[in-house]
């Protein structure tokens, strides 16, 4: 079945097969998101973020996985549409010049379906701009490209010890250089006692 509605999909004109994609990719997504509350209660509530993330980008990997298995999709969608990124920037400004006139469910499918959107065209054109820097496969691109899913997958995790560890070095060199050298520092941020004054003699 994946198979057969990606080779319809290669047939059509590319701007008509980017928008068609994005105006799919964005109600997927939608509808998926539509179903966290419930997926939440079924987990309780453990993980909220991630199963939100998971449920939007799902459409974005199933459509990974048909560019991969047709090769006429996969090249087709290596272009720029400005058709659709012009209805995509379009989009993005009407929700957001209109956002105080939709109840907040309606404003975030708004919002999510989007982001789906304007993402899609957006994803082809970073692909166009790729194949015309590198003539062909490389060692460095491949590598690149395989490591991807497990960037996506860790790179929160990485994130946060990343910061973890930034933050731990600058207060720590903060104390070194300034606190510890400044006794109404020390004695403010530390507890520590001011050195009693020696008399003059």
């Amino acid at each position: 079945m994946p198979r057969r509605l990606a080779r319809a999909a290669a047939m059509w004109r590319p701007d008509t097969l980017i928008c068609g994609l994005a105006a799919g990719i964005g109600l997927a997504t939608v509808i998926l998101c539509g179903f966290s509350p419930l997926v939440s209660r079924i987990t309780g509530g453990a993980q909220d973020w991630l199963v939100l993330e998971t449920l939007r980008y799902l459409p974005f990997f199933a459509l990974g996985v048909m560019l991969r298995i047709t090769p006429a999709l996969f090249e087709w969608f290596h272009r720029v549409s400005l058709p659709a990124l012009a209805a995509g920037v379009a989009l993005a400004v009407g929700v957001d010049r209109l956002a105080p006139g939709f109840p907040s469910a309606v404003l975030t499918g708004m919002e999510v379906f989007t982001r789906a959107a304007l993402t899609l065209p957006a994803v082809s054109t970073l692909l166009w701009i790729c194949r015309a820097l590198f003539s062909g496969p490389s060692r460095t691109v491949g590598a690149l490209t395989e490591s991807i899913y497990t960037a996506y997958l860790f790179h929160y995790l990485a994130l946060y010890f990343a910061c973890v560890a930034l933050a731990f070095s600058a207060t720590f060199a903060l104390h070194l250089l300034v606190v510890a050298r400044v006794p109404f520092l020390r004695l403010l941020f530390n507890g520590r006692p001011m050195p009693a004054r020696v008399p003059d003699a």
